[in-house]
């Protein structure tokens, strides 16, 4: 999962924050900060979103598992 699907999905920090629980501190470390999201994150999301966004280790840079 990129920055640009959880963008697409969620719009911004606070729907985020709304529709997952997770903090919207996360989508703000994750965009300007990590410029990715940990596969953690990832699998959590995936499961919110009940598969609507696909975690995927091939959208990490290297060596971040």
């Amino acid at each position: 999962m990129t920055l640009e699907d959880l963008k697409s999905y969620f719009i911004n920090g606070n729907q985020f924050e709304a529709k997952t629980g997770l903090s919207h501190v996360n989508w703000h470390n994750w965009f300007k900060k990590k410029g990715y999201i940990p596969i953690g994150s990832q699998r959590r999301i995936e499961k919110i979103t009940q598969g609507a966004l696909k975690a995927s280790l091939e959208d990490l840079p290297d060596g971040q598992l």
